[in-house]
């Protein structure tokens, strides 16, 4: 805020000094002391009210102070600056404008009204308005901060971007220190999509690291960069992005679900689904969508999916063959077990072809499980197992692919993550209608 403007004796130089090193409560015990040696004093009152209104919570206190002052010297500028300042800390913004019109009668070569009388009408809403008044403003001190910062929010908000970058330029020119130019420079490289956003407002952390905007802006932009990374399947950047967030903000939830994912994604279990993706990377960008190999690519998928069968059924004739000479045989012509072959493969084409809604997977999960769980209490009846079947339902395919579920619950998009989901499922239930099928003792001849 402005200082006073007055002929200094050596308790205004001590209030100065205690507001310019950030100590408002000492400054308010040297006016204080002050007024109590002379109580007609009109600087003692405006500088108490500056005290004030540097003090979070007491702009309320400061208004009886300033209107004190303003009664005792109704024709200084100051007063009615620093009435103005109250007027809109207390939400009064139209008698605020009164007030500033004054101050900048009485002074109207002076920036420093012309500046807060923007600030008064950006609250108003009143881009245009205030646009003026920082003009003004500048043509009497080109230099001045805020009128430049004023002038910048009103051509932003008119939607005059190319003027608003030219005047962030200027502050940048006259101010390359402050920590708003640095804010605002990290804002227009940010909309430009420039990498000198992250640096800027890193600098205006560093300049004034208690300034909220500049760090909202990098959290932002790194939790942005860390979801990028994490889609193009980069999870050791996207994990430092996030750990970054998180520092700035340990309260941003979103971030912790993407840490999550991204090292679930780095753990070596999930390495073969990396190659997969690389794999599929590569195929994509050497043969384009809607190239004629890629539309080969479909195809041959549908024909996996045909094959996976075909093998499925091939494979049952040594399984047939190992049962039976092991003195029991598996019921081969078992619609049941036909049907979970059907389903399991059924399951994988689904999964390869098409991005299924979630209500949809777990459908085709819980129709999945029925077959192992009728399996399982068949051999129950037979005397095979134990119901509720313990280790074997633990080991069927619906449990393994359930305990791995965890991750839907990890990415912003189930519905694509349900697709790898799938597949793990349906595989797994074809590998379990092959390898634990009821059985049936092997017929004996007659004598």
């Amino acid at each position: 805020m402005k200082p006073v403007r007055a002929n200094p004796d050596q308790w205004q130089e001590a209030a100065h000094h205690l507001l310019n090193v950030h100590r408002p409560a000492q400054a308010e015990q040297v006016a204080r002391q002050r007024l109590a040696a002379h109580p007609q004093d009109a600087q003692a009152y405006q500088l108490l009210t500056l005290a004030l209104l540097n003090q979070a919570g007491r702009a309320a206190e400061a208004l009886p102070v300033v209107r004190q002052a303003l009664a005792l010297d109704p024709q200084h500028s100051d007063a009615y600056y620093f009435h103005a300042v109250a007027l809109l800390h207390t939400e009064q913004p139209h008698a605020a404008l009164r007030a500033i019109a004054e101050a900048r009668h009485l002074a109207p070569i002076d920036a420093t009204y012309s500046g807060y009388e923007a600030v008064v009408l950006h609250a108003l809403r009143q881009p245009a308005a205030a646009l003026q008044a920082a003009t003004e403003g500048l043509q009497h001190d080109p230099s001045h901060l805020e009128c430049l910062f004023q002038r910048v929010r009103a051509l932003q908000r008119l939607g005059r971007r190319p003027e608003a970058a030219l005047t962030i330029q200027q502050l940048a020119y006259w101010h390359p220190d402050q920590a708003i130019t640095h804010y605002l420079l990290g804002k227009e490289a940010e909309r430009q999509q420039q990498p000198e956003a992250e640096a800027h407002f890193r600098e205006a952390m560093r300049l004034k690291p208690g300034y909220e905007p500049p760090r909202a802006a990098l959290r932002d932009l790194l939790a942005d960069r860390a979801e990028l990374a994490l889609l193009r399947r980069k999870y050791a950047q996207a994990e430092a992005a996030f750990r970054e967030v998180l520092v700035l903000d340990p309260a941003y939830h979103k971030a912790e679900r993407g840490l999550c994912q991204a090292q679930l994604q780095q753990h070596w279990t999930q390495r073969p689904v990396a190659w997969f993706y690389r794999l599929r990377s590569a195929w994509a960008h050497q043969w384009p969508a809607g190239s004629l190999l890629h539309r080969a690519g479909l195809v041959l998928r549908v024909f996996g999916v045909l094959a996976l069968l075909v093998l499925a059924l091939l494979f049952r004739g040594p399984l047939h063959l190992r049962h039976y000479l092991q003195g029991e045989n598996p019921i081969a012509r078992d619609t049941w077990f036909y049907a979970g072959l059907g389903w399991g493969v059924t399951v994988v084409g689904a999964a390869a072809l098409f991005q299924l809604p979630v209500p949809l997977v777990w459908l085709a999960v819980v129709g999945g499980l029925v077959f192992p769980l009728r399996t399982s209490w068949l051999k129950w009846r037979a005397g095979q197992g134990r119901w509720p079947a313990g280790a074997q339902l633990m080991l069927s395919p619906g449990a393994v692919a359930l305990i791995n579920a965890h991750s839907n619950f990890l990415t912003p998009n189930a519905a694509i993550e349900s697709r790898y989901f799938l597949a793990s499922f349906g595989a797994l239930l074809i590998l379990y209608q092959l390898f634990r099928p009821t059985r049936q003792q092997r017929p004996t001849s007659s004598s």
